[in-house]
Order: C-alpha cells, then sequence, then structure tokens
C-alpha cells in the first residue's frame, strides 16, 4: 500500500497568518578449553576506522617474481625492519620488493636461520630511514568464535596493469583448531581474502595483530583441509572449513621465532599444546568410566543384551534395557561392572507397553553406580553421543568385551529426514545416531557429553535375510547388510511410561538442561578419534565392502563411502543395496545428479522397494526439481501408503510448487497416521501460514507445544506466525523462551532480531544479530536475514552488503539470496537492479519459479510486457498449478493496463486455490490502489472481509483508500474494526489518528497516537505524526519534544527536523530553527520544500538576502514552485526591490492558474493589485 501523506503547507498561509504552519509530512561453548578467558586482554577496542587507518600503516605490498601477496612490519631494529608473510607467496629464487605505506619501494632479503618447519611462513627484512609504524602483535587464545577480526591486505586486480590498492575487510572467527592444518593454519575466519592478500595481517578488535593471512574461502584447486600429522577431518568438517579463509596464529611464530616477537606474546597457545589436546581424549575417557560403571551384561541360555542401571531402593537395582532384550519367560543373569552375576527370574521384569522397552531389576548389597537422567529436546544441531554395550563375540573363541562408541547424535528433525523411513522410528525410537553398534549392544546406555542418560540404544538400520529394517540388536548372530544409522529410545519416553504406569522409581534428579556445546572442529576431533577403521581384503565380497562403506558414511568420511560402495557394485553390478548406498553417500556430499542415477539404478534393481524410491524423490527435491520430486513420493506412497515421513515430504513437494490446499491434505494424512509426533504439526503450521491461515498454525504450534513443551523450534516457529500477525510483543516472549531452553538457538536470535528490526528496535536488533553471529559466525541465513532487517531500517547499503556476504559463505544458496534481495529492490522501486537480482538467481537455478515471478513483476513495472509475458508463460511451464503465478501475472497485466487480462488472471488463481480466494482479492486490491482506482481496490478489499472477515489488514487496506479518498468517517470505521480484531495494531491506531486529525478531532487524534506510541514505542512516524497536530494546536513545546523523539530514532529524516524548525520558530527560537532546518538540508539537499521553509524563517526575522538565496534555490529545484515566487516576491518587497517583487507574483500567478489552484491564483492577483497601486 502507498504510504498516506498530508497536504503540505500553502502559500495562503504564509500570506495571511504572516508564518509557516506545517503539518505532519510522513506515512511510514563454553568451551572445554576455557583457559581463554584468562588471557583476555585489557585494550579497549578501537572504531572501524582508526583499525583500518592502522592496518594501512603495517600492511606492506610483497612482489617477486610473477607471485606476490602482502606482508606485516613486525619488528623494528635500527635501520632494519622485518617483516612476516606467507611463504607462498615469494617465487623461488627471486627477488622480492616490499612496498610501505607511502609508496616506496624496498630490496627485501629472506632471513635466514629460522626454521618455520613447513609452516608458510617467511620473515623478510629491508633497510630505511624512514619511521614505519610496526604492529602491535596479540595471542590469539584472546579470541573465540564469534569474535569480530578484520583482515586485510593487496589483493591483485582482475587488470595485472592496475596498481593493487589496499583492501582491509570485517568478519568474524568461524573456526579455531586445536590440532593445525598443514601449513601451520589454524584460525578459521569469515572475511573475504583474495588472492594476493596472503601474509597480510588479521587484527582484533583491540587492534592487535593475532594472525597472517594464508587461503581464502572455496579454493578452486587442491585439499588443504589435511592436519600437520597426516589425518583428515572428516567430509562434513571440511564443508564447513571450505567456507572460511584461514590464517597462521602469531603464535607459532613466537615460538619457532621467539627473536623478531615482543615478549608479551605468549610462545605456545594452551588452545594448540598436546596437553590441551588430550582434554577431548579426557572427555572422552571420562564419560567411557561412567559407561562402564553403568553399563550391565544381560546373559541368557543363547545369547546376550545390555542394560543401564537406572534406579537404587535399598539393596535393589533396576536395570533399563530394551524389551526385546528379556522378552519371553527365560532366567536371565545380569553381570555388574565388577564382574559379579546377579540372577533374574521373569517376575522381575517389567515389560513397559507400546515401546521397546523394560525394566529389569536385582538385588545385591554392593554399592553400584546410578546414571544420571537427563531429559531435553534435541539439539536444532548435531551433537556428539556415547553408547556403551556388549556386543555378541565375532568368533565363539573370543571373550565377551564391553564397546564404547562415539558418534554424532541427529539433531532436531534431521533424524526424521535422514531415517531410512518411518519404521526407524517405530516402538518408541526417536533417537537417530551414527555410533556404531553391533548385536548384543541392545539395551544399553546412551549419553550426553556430560555422561548423562539420555536414551536406550535398541536397533540399527540394516537389512537381514527375512527382516526389515531397523535390524533389534540382539543376538544370536546373523549376517546383515548394514545401511543406515543405529537407533535409540529417548530417556523422555521412559519418563512418561513410568509415570502412565505409576511405577513409582527412586531416580536420581532429572536433569533438562542441554550438554555444553563443543564447536564443530573438536566434536569430529573426538568423534575421528574414537575411529579405527581397517578396509576389507582384497578377496572381500560386495557385502563387507558394503558394511565398510556403511562404516566410512556414519564416519562422514563420504568420498571414501562413495568409493567403498562402488566396490561393492563392480563385485556385483546389479547389487541393489551397493547403489542405494552409494546414491546416499552421494546426498550427503550434496551431489544431487549423481545421487539420482544412482537411486535410479537401485530401483531398477529392486522395483519393489521403497526405500531407494524415496530418497530418489528426496534427490529431486533438493534438486530443485519439485515436479519429479511430487511425482517420485506419490509412487513411493503407493507402496509405503502408511508411512507418515512420506506424507510430510509430499507435503513440502507441494508447498514449493504454489500449491497449499494439496500440502495440507498431505499434512493431514501425517498426523492421522502419527498423530504424537510434535514434528508434523510445525510441518502442518507452516502450510496453514502459506495459506494465510495463522489462527489455525497457531494451534497447530500449541499441539506441538503440548506434546512437547521444550521444543524451542515450535517456539520460534510460533514467533514467526506471531510477527506475521504483527503481534510483535508475544512475538518476542516466544523467541525469549525459545532461547531459555536452547541459550545457542541462533533462529531464534535472528528472528527476534527481525521483529525488533520491524518495531524499529535498533538496540535490540543489533544485540540479537551479533548473539547470532557469534554462534555461528559463517551461517548464510543470518546474514541475509540481517540484511532484510537492515532493509526495513531503512539501511539499504547495509543490507545489501550482507547478502553479499550470504552469497559468498553459501554459493549453494546464492539463486535464494539474489531472489531475497532482487525484492527488496523491487519494493524500493529499484526495478533494474531488481531485474539484475533475479536474472543473477536464474544463473545459479534456472528452474527457480519466485525469481521468474519476480522479474516478471519488475519488468512490467519498467513497462516492458513481452519480457514480463515471457518469465511468468516460464514459470507457469514449470509449475502450471500454482496459483501464485496466476495472481502475480494479473498484478503485472493491471500495471500494464491489460485489466481484462489481468482479471481473468486473479479469477484463475481463485480457480486454483479458493481458500485463498480472499488473499488474491487483497493483492488486487492493491494493484487497483496502486493504479489509483480507488473504487475497483474498495471493492475488492470489501470482498476479501466478506470471505475473511476477521483478518485487521483487509480492513486496514480499505481504510487507507478511504483515507486517500478523504472519506474520513468510512476510514475510521474500517481502522476501528481493524483495532477491534487486534487491540495492539498500532498501525491502524496511527492511520486512524490521521482520519480523525482530518475530522478536526485532534484530542481523539493525539489520543490514538498516544495508543500507537505505547505499542510500538520505537516507530518515529508516530512521533511526528502527533508532533504535527500539537504543532497544529499550537502547543509548541510538546511538538518539539515529539519530533525530537522522532529523530533520535532516526537522526536521517529530514522532515523531522524541519518540522520542529517550524515549532521553533513559532516559539521565536530562530537560532534553533536555522539549525533545524540546515539539518534536514544537510539530509536531503535537492528538497526545494527545505530551502522554501529556512527562508520563510530567514523572512519572518527580515533576514530577507538569505530568505531570497533559499527561495532561488528552491525554484532552481522545482521551477513550477509557485509557493516559491510567491514568497520571494515578499522578501524583494522587504528590500523595497518592488519590480522583482511584481516579477515574482506574475510568475507565481501563471503556475497556480496553470495548475488550477485558483485560491492561490486570486491570492497573487490580490497582492500584485496592492504593490501595483
Amino acid at each position: 500500500m502507498a504510504a498516506y501523506k498530508k497536504n503540505s503547507w500553502s502559500l495562503s498561509k504564509i500570506a495571511c497568518i504572516g508564518t509557516l504552519l506545517i503539518l505532519p509530512v510522513q506515512g511510514v561453548y563454553t568451551t572445554i578449553h576455557t583457559q581463554a578467558a584468562l588471557a583476555q586482554q585489557q585494550t579497549s577496542q578501537l572504531s572501524q576506522q582508526q583499525l583500518q587507518q592502522l592496518a594501512k600503516s603495517i600492511t606492506v605490498k610483497i612482489l617477486s617474481g610473477e607471485k606476490g601477496g602482502s606482508g606485516i612490519l613486525i619488528r623494528k631494529k635500527g635501520p632494519l625492519f622485518t617483516v612476516i608473510t606467507s611463504k607462498h607467496v615469494l617465487e623461488k629464487n627471486k627477488s622480492a620488493f616490499i612496498h610501505t605505506s607511502d609508496g616506496k619501494k624496498h630490496q627485501a632479503e629472506l632471513v635466514k636461520g629460522i626454521n618455520f618447519d613447513n609452516k608458510d611462513l617467511v620473515l623478510l627484512n629491508f633497510r630505511s630511514s624512514d619511521n614505519y609504524k610496526v604492529a602491535q602483535l596479540g595471542n590469539s587464545s584472546t579470541i573465540k568464535q564469534g569474535d569480530k577480526v578484520f583482515a586485510a591486505g593487496f589483493p591483485f586486480e582482475a587488470n595485472a596493469s592496475e596498481s593493487r590498492q589496499f583492501v582491509f575487510r570485517l568478519g568474524r572467527i568461524s573456526l579455531l583448531l586445536k590440532s593445525p592444518l598443514q601449513g601451520g593454519y589454524q584460525i578459521g575466519y569469515t572475511n573475504e581474502v583474495e588472492k594476493g592478500m596472503s601474509g597480510g595481517p588479521i587484527i582484533s578488535s583491540q587492534g592487535k595483530v593475532i594472525g597472517i593471512n594464508g587461503i581464502h574461502a572455496q579454493p578452486l584447486w587442491g585439499n588443504p583441509y589435511a592436519y600437520e600429522d597426516g589425518t583428515q577431518p572428516s567430509d562434513a568438517l571440511q564443508e564447513k572449513m571450505r567456507n572460511s579463509s584461514w590464517g597462521v596464529p602469531i603464535q607459532t611464530v613466537a615460538k619457532l621465532a621467539p627473536q623478531f616477537v615482543s615478549g608479551e606474546i605468549v610462545a605456545s597457545d594452551p588452545k594448540n599444546t598436546s596437553t590441551n589436546k588430550s582434554r577431548l581424549q579426557q572427555l572422552s575417557s571420562q564419560i567411557d568410566n561412567i559407561a562402564k560403571e553403568i553399563t550391565v551384561l544381560i546373559n541368557w541360555g543363547s545369547g546376550n543384551g545390555s542394560g543401564a542401571i537406572v534406579a537404587q531402593q535399598g539393596n535393589t537395582y533396576h536395570v533399563l534395557t530394551a524389551q526385546h532384550v528379556v522378552r519371553g519367560n527365560r532366567t536371565l543373569t545380569i553381570t555388574t561392572a565388577d564382574g559379579k552375576q546377579h540372577s533374574v527370574n521373569p517376575s522381575q521384569i517389567k515389560i513397559l507397553p507400546g515401546v521397546d522397552l523394560a525394566l529389569v531389576q536385582f538385588t545385591n548389597s554392593e554399592k553400584y553406580q546410578v546414571a544420571n537422567l537427563a531429559n531435553y529436546s534435541l539439539d536444532i544441531n548435531d551433537r556428539v553421543a556415547f553408547v556403551s554395550g556388549w556386543p555378541v563375540p565375532k568368533a565363539k573363541t573370543q571373550k565377551l568385551s564391553r564397546q564404547f562408541s562415539t558418534g554424532f547424535l541427529l539433531g532436531w528433525n534431521r533424524g526424521t529426514n535422514r531415517a531410512m523411513d518411518d519404521r526407524s522410528f517405530s516402538q518408541g525410537y526417536g533417537l537417530v545416531y551414527t555410533n556404531f553398534t553391533a548385536l548384543g549392544m541392545s539395551g544399553g546406555p546412551v549419553l550426553d557429553t556430560e555422561g548423562r542418560l539420555i536414551g536406550i540404544h535398541t536397533a540399527a538400520e540394516a537389512f537381514k535375510k527375512g527382516q526389515p529394517s531397523p535390524i533389534q540388536q540382539k543376538s544370536p548372530r546373523n549376517p546383515q547388510l548394514e545401511l543406515g544409522y543405529s537407533l535409540g529410545i529417548p530417556i523422555r519416553t521412559f519418563l512418561a511410561k513410568i509415570e502412565q504406569e505409576k511405577i513409582n522409581l527412586n531416580l536420581k534428579p532429572v536433569a533438562n538442561s542441554l550438554p555444553k556445546q563443543l564447536t564443530a572442529a573438536e566434536q569430529d576431533e573426538i568423534v575421528q578419534a574414537s575411529l579405527n577403521l581397517k578396509p576389507p581384503q582384497s578377496n572381500a565380497d560386495q557385502i563387507e565392502w558394503l558394511n565398510y562403506g556403511n562404516e566410512l558414511w556414519r564416519s562422514r568420511r563420504y568420498k571414501e563411502a562413495q568409493s567403498a560402495f562402488e566396490r561393492s557394485t563392480k563385485i556385483k553390478p546389479d547389487f541393489y543395496h551397493g547403489w542405494y548406498s552409494h546414491g546416499m553417500a552421494l546426498m550427503r556430499q550434496e551431489k544431487y545428479p549423481e545421487a539420482i542415477k544412482s537411486f535410479k539404478l537401485a530401483n531398477k534393481y529392486n522395483p519393489e522397494s521403497d526405500r531407494a524410491l524415496r530418497q530418489l524423490g528426496d534427490a529431486y527435491w533438493y534438486s530443485g526439481e519439485y515436479p519429479e520430486a511430487l511425482q517420485t513420493f506419490k509412487q513411493t506412497i503407493q507402496l509405503r501408503p502408511d508411512d507418515f515421513i512420506l506424507h510430510n515430504w509430499l507435503a513440502d513437494a507441494f508447498n514449493q510448487l504454489g500449491r497449499h490446499p494439496e500440502a495440507l491434505q498431505a499434512g493431514n494424512q501425517s498426523i492421522q497416521l502419527n498423530p504424537n509426533l510434535a514434528e508434523s504439526y510445525i510441518r502442518r503450521s507452516r502450510t496453514r501460514s502459506n495459506l494465510g491461515d495463522y489462527s489455525e498454525a497457531i494451534k497447530d504450534l500449541n499441539k506441538a507445544l503440548k506434546l512437547q513443551p521444550d521444543l524451542a523450534i515450535a517456539y520460534v516457529q510460533r514467533a514467526l506466525v506471531r510477527y506475521w500477525q504483527k503481534d510483535y510483543q508475544e512475538a518476542l516472549n516466544d523467541t525469549k523462551t525459545a532461547i531459555r531452553l536452547q541459550p545457542n538457538f541462533v533462529d531464534a536470535y535472528w528472528v527476534s532480531g527481525l521483529v525488533h528490526a520491524q518495531m524499529n528496535n535498533r538496540e535490540g536488533f543489533i544485540k540479537d544479530f551479533n548473539k547470532a553471529l557469534q554462534i555461528q559466525p559463517d551461517n548464510a541465513v543470518i546474514y541475509a536475514q540481517r540484511g532484510y532487517a537492515h532493509y526495513l531500517l531503512g539501511d539499504t547499503a547495509k543490507g545489501i552488503a550482507d547478502y553479499n556476504d550470504a552469497i559468498r559463505l553459501n554459493s549453494k544458496l546464492a539463486y535464494e539470496f539474489y531472489t531475497q534481495r532482487g525484492d527488496i529492490r523491487w519494493i524500493q522501486k529499484d526495478y533494474n537492479g531488481a531485474v539484475a537480482d533475479y536474472t543473477q538467481a536464474l544463473s545459479f537455478r534456472s528452474s527457480h519459479v519466485p525469481a521468474y515471478i519476480g522479474r516478471g513483476k519488475a519488468y512490467a513495472k519498467l513497462g516492458k510486457r513481452q519480457q514480463s509475458l515471457q518469465d511468468f508463460n516460464k514459470a507457469l511451464s514449470l509449475q502450471p498449478k500454482n496459483s501464485l503465478i496466476y495472481s502475480s501475472r494479473g498484478y503485472s497485466r493491471l500495471l500494464l493496463k491489460d485489466y481484462q487480462a489481468g482479471v481473468e488472471d486473479y479469477n484463475k488463481a481463485i480457480g486454483l486455490t479458493p481458500q485463498l480466494a480472499y488473499l488474491f482479492y487483497n493483492n488486487r486490491g492493491n494493484a487497483q490502489y496502486e493504479q489509483e482506482n480507488y473504487k475497483g481496490a474498495i471493492a475488492d478489499y470489501t470482498k476479501a472481509i466478506s470471505l475473511k472477515p476477521k483478518d485487521a489488514v483487509f480492513y486496514w487496506n480499505r481504510g487507507d483508500v478511504y483515507l486517500t479518498q478523504k472519506q474520513y468517517q468510512q476510514a475510521i470505521a474500517d481502522f476501528t474494526a481493524a483495532i477491534r480484531l487486534n487491540p495492539d495494531y498500532a498501525s491502524a491506531y496511527n492511520k486512524r489518528g490521521i482520519a480523525l486529525e482530518h475530522g478536526k478531532d485532534y484530542k481523539g487524534a493525539i489520543a490514538d497516537y498516544t495508543k500507537a506510541i505505547s505499542l510500538e514505542p520505537n516507530q518515529g512516524v508516530f512521533y511526528s505524526n502527533r508532533g504535527g497536530v500539537y504543532l497544529t494546536q499550537k502547543q509548541y513545546q510538546q511538538a518539539i519534544d515529539d519530533f525530537t523523539a522522532a529523530i533520535r530514532l532516526n537522526q536521517e529524516n529530514a522532515s523531522a527536523y524541519s518540522i520542529r524548525a517550524i515549532a521553533r520558530d513559532m516559539q521565536e527560537d530562530y537560532k534553533g530553527a536555522i539549525a533545524d532546518h540546515t539539518e534536514a538540508i544537510g539530509i536531503k539537499p535537492k528538497e526545494a520544500r527545505y530551502y522554501n521553509r529556512r527562508g520563510n524563517t530567514y523572512l519572518k526575522n527580515k533576514e530577507y538576502r538569505k530568505a531570497i538565496a533559499d527561495y532561488t534555490t528552491a525554484i532552481s529545484l522545482d521551477v513550477d514552485d509557485g509557493d516559491a515566487y510567491g514568497l520571494r516576491s515578499l522578501a524583494y518587497a522587504g528590500l523595497g526591490d518592488k519590480q522583482k517583487a511584481i516579477q515574482d507574483l506574475q510568475k507565481a500567478s501563471q503556475i497556480f492558474q496553470k495548475k488550477g489552484n485558483m485560491d492561490n491564483y486570486k491570492l497573487v492577483q490580490s497582492m500584485l493589485s496592492k504593490l501595483q497601486q
């Protein structure tokens, strides 16, 4: 909707009252190593400008043959200066030259006798009589993930003939490694580093150099991500590493060349010593010791299982295990950690109904350790977990030995998305993890990084002849094909069951807090250190290669897994399981087209199996091939109609195709199949939100929270819905609850930041987004969301910069980020810029329909009919049943004056999705309003209201049209209806205040503006509007206070300065008025009205020449400004220049007559008559 603007001042008011009266003119882990905290620098932070100047003074340009880079001045000893740089910037056997900040060129000499031990470092000397600044060096142990840092250097230009220019770039620490990568790299950071910046400084906010640039993000060749000891991170961690630039810490220089570094730098960083490295190993050892004490061996005649001691009542101990371990009327033997055996008869076994859990009790006077239980919602991100149990020996001669396995517990939603199928969630299974488990480990404990029991291990995704996945991991032992993850039952299910069955156990107090967060590198190091994978023998069969590949796959070494699966299919080309697993390895590498080929082969060799088919659909979905994904999910559902996960995936495909009613049906079916899964209600709430049915979306989220009250994601999703409902305070309440439940949940912070931006609360916005980026500094989505928030706050340049960072950090989502940026440019009426962004989006994904829609609308705004229709036709060829495309084309056709075709498109949209008819009528109303067809707009908004009479927005929209048409009573009625439906609708109070003001109900207007301010105290427009009424009522001090508040919220608000000047003028504070007028002109120097207004103050103060100068400037900016000519005539008259006064009045008369402004025309004629007498 276009913003409503009040009428500006007129010449008649000047002439009649001798001064200017102007009405408002505005619408609108803690980690394991805590030693870092002990070394915090006390130096105060410098401003970014000071840091840039500092960086420029200490950074040098280096040239060496055909190579080059940057360097850092680190020591001055008399005329001898020493520079540290990256070894790879120097060309072998070539001279090196150093260019200092003053432009001088110096011959460099290599410092000999320093052994940097394969680190990518070298020292250079040069001599000079100049006094160059030397860098202050800092210790990277004083920084932590998320801290701001700056990178500087001299990147190479695209044109080799151009001089390399100094650059200085902001970013954040993304990874800090204990084990250095080859070359000594340990600091990962998000700053954009280009070729030529190697050797340049990484600078902390205190102005200290903490590292040396060396590797830029997303290298085009080679793999620099290998540790110095020859081992490699997991593929998943390597992928994360690729998004960061990498530097060598200054401590490495201090350790290997201490004579060149000041004594304040500690030569050994605590985070990088072998002592510290062992802390992670100590963590695993500590958890293993806990597991050893609480894990029991459960034996029967033909096999064994495992269990965990969970309670003690006197001499009676209770063991929690899997039901299938103890099922059957048989006598069991429990062996505890001390090796003692305890007999259990069937009466001491309690089966928990409906889930694969059972309680077994034994009695002994010995003291055994009891597990500490933890019951919390899964984190959104994967976390390290441990599983303990007693696997069945692989040979009869082999002794029983407890196994302790480390792996990743998949985060919330990732379990259902990555599990083999819905059967992985039968019998109460709800935990999915990568830990290696084996037959006999069923019933063993699943522990978190604080050693707390969070689940019971029960099964694994695998195939065994005659038995579908999941395979319960009890003996007897049979050959099986490992194809997926391990599965367990969450401790919350056990707690619910014993409450339901009224079983009283003397449990220890149950914790509900998440364990302390480990960094991605720490988690990877713990898991990788636990692995000891041995490839099969050369004569191994396809099953051995398959199972080995699955071990690699679980270890997140996807490329090696892919090779292992290829070995299995080479041995047996029609090996269904091999091709299926091959596709899964490709999926984790995001090689979706290749994965599609593998799943098709798997389906070819076993067309009756649903598993390859479902993963084929998933690969299509991630490739953006939504029609193919839709059809494949439908095919799979025919094979597995009771798979609730498939129906949720089907809903996702429908939503991506704009077919939201069908998505709702699919979501309903999923919930009918499994009504106790909170995730499905959250998914359905998103579909309802797509349909604009926010009240039902809230109900779904409430149901999800009833099922799982500690589910942070549900609170965040509800906050988003409330944000869309403009219920900002409740949205903030929800994000606060989510943060209390999961303090490192970044989505909660950026959603909160978005709400604060919408409320114009810059302090809250900055705090929330800074926190989100401190937690996940390389998360591109956060930058994109901040970019949008910057737009809401009017900081377009910062918003564009954030989208640029998002694209740089995650090019795989570039098509989305360019589209979003295009949308912002479109809203800002930068249609050519929008077209450019949408075109860029399509260059990354040519099937991205939203980009075609956006570009089509932008072309329409530019009047390019053919290009607009071509884009909409392309979109319809990709998604022919997407009503949004028709609605958007209808809008565009209305813009292009093709009214009949536009109406037909809207009708087609309504026919395809009648549930959204209200939305399409509203959208068409917006288009009519934009085209100034106010009657048509009112008719469409009225139809939208009849279809959805409880939507306050539709009343607001219609009321705005009435306001534009000066039908104030109708406007007041509509805004009142909007307020009745949403009593916290600040914008409705504001608009009603405008209507009341026009109806001269100034008391009512002030009351409404005051209410709007109380609801959203950071909206400057509300203060400006109330200030305007106070000005009208001659309550000048109140007016000044309100405009001061508006300026405090937005110091670039030229209008507020200008109108405050008027109020000050009325109080005869001419100095203050002139100062305010001048501020307004400084902000918007091409706005004629601000010169006119300052001229008025000069005129009133009889400073005629200054007044004439301002009016003349106003006329040069707007030659048809009749008021400026009329006002200038008064100034000329004040100087006694009657002739020029008459000439200006004659010109003003012509302008007013031409414009049909007869009141001012008559006024000017009267003034002429008096002058000419």
